[in-house]
């Protein structure tokens, strides 16, 4: 016996679910909403990234020198960096006093008990920013935690957020979550520019506009899932993907071109907006790593992000090429395998500053991994849940996802602070665990999607572990028929347009 949600994804085949509205809503809302909304998202890690810096020490000028470096190396003691190597301290100075300044600066000489901490502020590296909140409030040496920590309610923010609006979006409805999420993350975002003075308000905008960082993105996508054919649903995935890559490449240019975060965020945020008025556990550990290290790296950081970003376009269309031919399940489990033996690799070679393009060039190819990763999780999680608890499954998975993402900033913190090794050995290792989740997955290529809870219970309950998934011979059939009344070779005009409702489907429809 037919359930009404048999009967309404009949009547939306026969209505017409590949048609120009669904291509129009995949292109406004899951390319370009999302990518002013990737935008939004990522740009609090662009305003926060610490430039370099040490103890700013007057006097240069009262002895006429002129080389900054020679300055450096009277004024400042020699420390450890975390790759390893000797350079000048960044919240140190020695104690000039007097006595000192009453010699010429050659005969100078300091003893570890004249080493004390930066009395004079603070000098930074102004290459690639003219402002951020760390320049200028000083979030660094003994407040270097507040970065951190500032990530870490993000998490939290996403963690809480995750858990209301995704059980919204299956009660109050997709649509209203949808705008009421640009809502929130647009005032968060814009009361964090005019609150870094104040760092507990500051934090707290970062935490509201981090409460809707994924139902901004669930929304749309499962919308779109739902009012389109099963065939289409890789391709909508890849779509959104698109969508996202593309505000991370955008991002790290308007911070490029501004150097001043106030400006970028104010660039950035606004433009989604205007979509209010138009009618993971592993992978988020080791992605949101990633993106946060891209822009600590060596080098050019906005350069670093956008490659990063840039990475997630081939991923896309890999990833859905092979969730499309070998499974979702297959593609997941080779990609996270892929990620592990390139971090290992990492964490031989990563400290030598000789193999620095080495080291860039394969923390690109595990970010290129990792999304793959992301594109199969996101899409099977759509296809695992049943219609009435779908967005309230994916915020579920998303929860589990975001607690563990909570660590990443810390994860960070340990590469930049004491070893840059740290970051690529979590990350190989929470992907080898990953590998094992990813294997014991139902396979949800070529299936339909469970309708309801029973239905889901018994779905993958027959799939064979060692089997890639075949296209069924009645699907194809199926299509070939559908093709046919699309173009009205074997159908009579009666026939398409008269259609037998039953009453369960009229309520299911309303329902939709």
């Amino acid at each position: 016996m037919d359930t009404p949600d048999d009967s309404y994804d009949e009547i939306m085949a026969q209505a017409g679910n590949d048609g120009k509205f669904q291509r129009r809503y995949n292109l406004l809302f899951n390319f370009g909403a999302i990518c002013f909304a990737s935008m939004s998202y990522m740009s609090i890690i662009l305003a926060l990234n610490k430039p370099p810096h040490n103890c700013f020490v007057p006097g240069m000028e009262q002895y006429n020198i002129t080389d900054a470096n020679l300055w450096k190396n009277l004024t400042l003691p020699r420390e450890t960096d975390n790759r390893g190597q000797l350079g000048y301290s960044k919240c140190q100075m020695y104690n000039i006093t007097e006595q000192h300044l009453q010699r010429h600066y050659s005969e100078w000489s300091f003893a570890s008990s004249d080493i004390i901490d930066c009395a004079y502020g603070y000098e930074y590296d102004r290459t690639y920013y003219d402002r951020t909140p760390i320049t200028e409030y000083d979030w660094i040496c003994d407040k270097g935690f507040r970065e951190t920590n500032i990530f870490i309610y993000n998490r939290l923010g996403e963690l809480f957020g995750t858990v209301i609006f995704g059980h919204l979006g299956d009660t109050l409805g997709r649509r209203p979550v949808f705008y009421l999420s640009i809502l929130i993350i647009t005032v968060g975002r814009l009361v964090s520019m005019f609150t870094a003075a104040y760092y507990v308000v500051f934090c707290i905008a970062a935490v509201v506009g981090s409460l809707t960082a994924h139902s901004i993105f669930q929304a749309p996508l499962i919308i779109a899932m739902e009012i389109s054919k099963s065939e289409r649903r890789g391709h909508i995935s890849m779509m959104q993907c698109i969508g996202w890559t593309t505000g991370l490449c955008i991002l790290p240019m308007v911070f490029w071109a501004t150097k001043d975060w106030f400006w970028a965020l104010l660039i950035v945020t606004m433009p989604i907006v205007l979509f209010m008025f138009i009618p993971r556990t592993v992978c988020s550990v080791t992605y949101f790593t990633l993106v946060l290290l891209s822009s600590r790296m060596d080098g050019n950081p906005f350069l670093n992000f956008m490659y990063q970003g840039l990475i997630e376009v081939p991923a896309a269309f890999a990833g859905q090429r092979a969730a499309d031919r070998f499974g979702r399940r297959a593609t997941n489990a080779m990609a996270l395998c892929c990620a592990t033996a390139v971090c290992l690799v990492l964490v031989l070679i990563v400290r030598d500053p000789a193999n620095e393009m080495a080291a860039t060039v394969l923390t690109t190819f595990v970010k290129f991994c990792i999304s793959i990763t992301f594109f199969g999780v996101n899409l099977q999680s759509i296809e695992i849940y049943p219609t009435c608890l779908r967005q309230t499954g994916m915020a579920v998975g998303t929860i589990a996802a975001t607690i563990f993402g909570i660590v990443g900033p810390y994860v960070v913190h340990l590469g930049t602070e004491y070893d840059v090794r740290y970051p690529f050995l979590v990350m190989g290792l929470s992907s080898a665990v990953g590998i094992l989740a990813a294997l014991f997955l139902p396979e949800t290529l070529h299936q339909s999607l469970p309708n309801t809870i029973e239905e889901a219970q018994k779905f993958g309950k027959n799939q064979r572990f060692w089997s890639l998934p075949k296209a069924p011979q009645v699907t194809r059939e199926a299509d070939s028929n559908t093709d046919k009344r699309h173009d009205g070779s074997d159908a009579k005009p009666e026939e398409s347009i008269r259609l037998t409702v039953p009453v369960e489907a009229e309520e299911a429809v309303g329902r939709k």
